[in-house]
């Protein structure tokens, strides 16, 4: 552990995973000076285990300005289809739940 922090920043993220280097861009695209703390050798968190996948959308206001058709029932069926390798023994239940929050926690 530093004996001194000298360090300043308009806005200070706790953990390098996808969702603090996400708020990370996210505040420095809205003009903040950003730091992002980081305890392990390298960032991702738990997304270095996904094999790169990052399960987000929904229907974001980024989806909708990129011109991506999606929806929470979209996400939903993306994520439970039996045939998706990937997705296929996730819990149906907490898919249906996440997909139903994923874009207004996006937002």
């Amino acid at each position: 552990m530093p004996e001194a922090w000298d360090y300043e920043a308009d806005v200070v993220v706790l953990g390098g995973g996808i969702c603090g280097l996400v708020s990370a861009i996210r505040a420095r695209d809205l003009g903040a000076s950003v730091l992002v703390v980081e305890a392990n050798f390298a960032c991702g968190g738990h997304a270095l285990t996904s094999g790169g996948h990052v399960h987000l959308g929904a229907g974001t206001s980024l989806q909708k300005r990129m011109g991506v058709e999606d929806s929470p029932n979209q996400y939903y069926l993306d994520h439970t289809h039996p045939k998706a390798p990937e997705a296929r023994y996730n819990i149906r239940e907490v898919v249906r739940g996440a997909a139903d929050v994923h874009a207004l926690a996006f937002e």
